[in-house]
Order: C-alpha cells, then structure tokens, then sequence
C-alpha cells in the first residue's frame, strides 16, 4: 500500500467505528408517552457522521492530487478526531449516569458535560486545521465542496423519500356511522419517530346528525390500534373511546356537551353508564362494525 493512501485509509477506519456506534447512542423516553424523540445529541452525531464521510473524501482527493503528503496536518487531525471515536466507543463515564445517589449522578453529569464540550471542541479544531490545508488548494475544496452537496442533497431526497412512504403507508382512514346519531371521520397515524412502542396518533372528527354540529378531538394510543368506540343510551352525549388487548389500559372520554374529552380509568368511571361497543380497529387496521 501506498504511504499516500495511508490518510485515507486510517479516516475510513476511524469512519466505519463511528458509524458502528450507532447501537450506543441513547434515545430519550418521555415518561408516560412511551414516545422517543430525536435530540440534539442524535443530530450531532448524524452531522459527524457526515464530516467524517467528508474527511475521507478529502483525503482520497489529495492522495491522487498532492505530490507530497502533508503529514504534519494528518498527524494534528488525527489527534483531534481520535478523542470522538473513542467516546463514542466507550461512552466515557456514562455507567456513572444509571447508578449511585443524587450528588454522584449530578457530578457524573457535569463531567459528561464538560467531556463532551471539550471533545467536540477538538473535533471541530481538527476539521478547521484540514479545512485549512483545503483551502491551500482550491481545486481540491471545489471537488470536496461538490461531494458535500451531492452527499447532503442523496441524505435530504432519502429522508424525503422514507418519510413519504411512511407517511403513505402508516397513515389510516375511516368514515363511519354511529347508530345513525354520528357520522365519524377517524384519522389514524402511525408515529414515524416513536422507536419503542406503536403508538398511534388519532384525529377524530365527529358531526352531530341531530343538530349538524361539527367536533374535533386528538388522542393517542401506545399499543397499536386496539380500540373501540362505545356509544350509551343513558349518555347520548357521551362517546366512549376504550382501549383493549394490549390497549387495556387506555380508555377516553368525550363529553360532546362540554365539548372535553379526557382520560378515564378503565371499567372503574364507565362501568354504570351503559356502553356499548359499535364499532372495533384491529391490529391490522380493519375496522369492524360490532
């Protein structure tokens, strides 16, 4: 092997690592939501990713247009880079984090903190110092500034793409009736970002046959699409929204009198008033009429 490619082939290594550590980057849980939400941390990684895509573009680059290889500059950017593959190998001092009392986890956390400032910061001095040794030759920043955009505009179209499919398949819709006093029109979402659970995200629009009022309600559920809609005769103006299978737990109530709907304790708040199921969504997203 070529010295020359050495600097590419080193970048690539230090690359594949750090895409490997996908596995160890932590997604938040919002208690009770069981939703997981894309944080900061998640985007900064998926931007490193990137720059070190870059990096061993650029390296590529100057193996076949430098007649010398600088390795004075490969030797800083190096020192820089190593300290973020490692951390994201390691997760340093995060075992901290899940164990211990109050002021341990605080000064776990605190360390972490000033860990990770001091960590990115020599990643982002490493990029400037062969950001600099770039610029010393244009035709190589042009080329690399080319890759940069064709690889940001193939990331942006992929997200596109993938959230449309998503967004297509895992998006439901239903228009019924219920017992000739409500005509329903139910949206059902899957949520795209949710990683653990299936939760489903619902938007229900609901006419009055008798006086022509329209309501719209949103809710949730955490398990998939086990829900039924029960309607009362003692409570004409009560819909019942409860959840069953492994959506137990889960039951709404909407009060079209005040126009409220709210979350009920299952067969506890709604046992004496009389519901009775009309229609049922299966896990296969079937709506049955019962």
């Amino acid at each position: 092997m070529s010295m020359r490619r050495l600097p590419f082939f080193v970048f690539l290594i230090l690359f594949l690592l750090y895409l490997s550590s996908l596995d160890n980057l932590a997604f938040s849980v919002v208690p009770g939501w069981n939703t997981t939400l894309v944080t900061y941390t998640h985007i900064w990684f998926f931007t490193c990713i990137l720059v070190l895509l870059l990096n061993v573009i650029g390296y590529w680059l100057t193996s076949g247009h430098e007649e010398k290889t600088n390795w004075k500059v490969f030797a800083i950017h190096l020192a820089l880079t190593l300290p973020i593959i490692v951390d994201a190998k390691t997760y340093l001092f995060d075992s901290n984090l899940l164990s211990g009392d109050e002021e341990t986890l605080s000064r776990a956390f605190e360390t972490r903190l000033i860990l990770s400032f001091a960590i990115n910061t020599l990643f982002i001095l490493g990029q400037i110092v062969f950001l600099k040794h770039l610029i010393k030759t244009p035709k190589l920043l042009r080329l690399l500034i080319k890759a940069f955009v064709l690889i940001s505009g193939g990331i942006i179209l992929l997200i596109a793409i993938i959230w449309t499919i998503e967004w297509y398949i895992g998006t439901h819709y239903y228009n019924f009736k219920m017992q000739d006093r409500f005509e329903v029109e139910l949206k059902a979402d899957e949520c795209g970002t949710c990683f653990m659970d299936w939760q489903i995200e619902y938007n229900v629009e609901i006419t009055d046959l008798k006086n022509e009022k329209n309501y719209e309600y949103k809710f949730f559920s955490s398990e998939g699409p086990y829900i039924r809609f029960c309607l009362s005769k003692e409570h004409p103006e009560l819909i019942l929204i409860q959840g069953y299978g492994k959506n137990d737990f889960f039951s709404h109530l909407i009060n079209l009198n005040r126009n409220t709907i709210e979350s009920v304790q299952p067969y506890l708040e709604i046992d004496n008033k009389g519901f009775v199921p009309t229609h049922e969504l299966t896990n296969e997203f079937e709506l049955l009429r019962k």
